[in-house]
């Protein structure tokens, strides 16, 4: 299990409440890092499999600086963080060396790749095919109902809460907990601050919701 797992907070159809633990999804963990970097490496891998691929190392700010050459327009090009401050580019254009194995590349750089703030960078045609991907996958999951939000405190910690206010129904798996309405907006209230819950953000005016 990841150490950072998050709980997440669903209203359910029929009005329960389903808190379920998820993985943080974020580089740095132990657990879920790798698992990304190995997705991460299989999703670009497919993206780039109609190309002719070139790979190089530059640094931080190079890549800023190809996008606006004339020679690397109508060109692909994606960048990887890379230890010591540098960038490893990807580009359909010829330069740098021939990428003759990409899965097998790209998951040894995104292996290597730093756990600092600096993030990936996939646009263009090989970024829409990720994105594609990405929605048949969203579209494909069933919806566990109406996302309320994160809650601060641990699953377990939960089922100590709800068990006390008389609103634990059960387990839904080793992950997750059923939870029944409270019944008034003022019990509501109470768990919320008893758990933590931290909303999901709205969308502000004129703007769409987040897919």
């Amino acid at each position: 299990m990841c150490p950072d797992a998050v709980p997440l907070w669903y209203r359910l159809p029929d009005g329960r409440y389903l808190c379920r633990r998820v993985p943080c999804k974020t580089k740095a963990c132990p657990v879920c890092g790798p698992r990304l970097r190995v997705r991460w490496a299989a999703e670009w891998a497919h993206a780039m499999a109609g190309d002719v691929v070139y790979r190089l190392v530059v640094d931080e700010g190079e890549p800023a600086r190809m996008r606006r050459r004339k020679a690397l327009r109508g060109h692909e090009l994606a960048h990887i963080p890379a230890p010591e401050g540098m960038r490893v580019v990807y580009t359909t254009a010829p330069i740098g060396e021939l990428v003759a194995d990409k899965i097998g590349t790209l998951t040894r750089d995104f292996a290597a790749m730093p756990n600092d703030r600096r993030n990936k960078s996939l646009v263009g045609s090989w970024g829409e095919i990720v994105a594609d991907a990405h929605q048949e996958e969203e579209a494909r999951r069933e919806p566990l109902g109406e996302y309320l939000g994160r809650g601060r405190r641990s699953l377990e910690h939960v089922e100590i809460i709800t068990r006390r206010l008389g609103f634990f129904l059960g387990r839904a798996g080793p992950d997750a907990l059923l939870i029944a309405a409270p019944g008034s907006p003022q019990l509501e209230a109470e768990l919320w601050g008893l758990v933590g819950l931290v909303r999901r953000r709205e969308p502000r005016a004129g703007q769409g919701r987040a897919a």
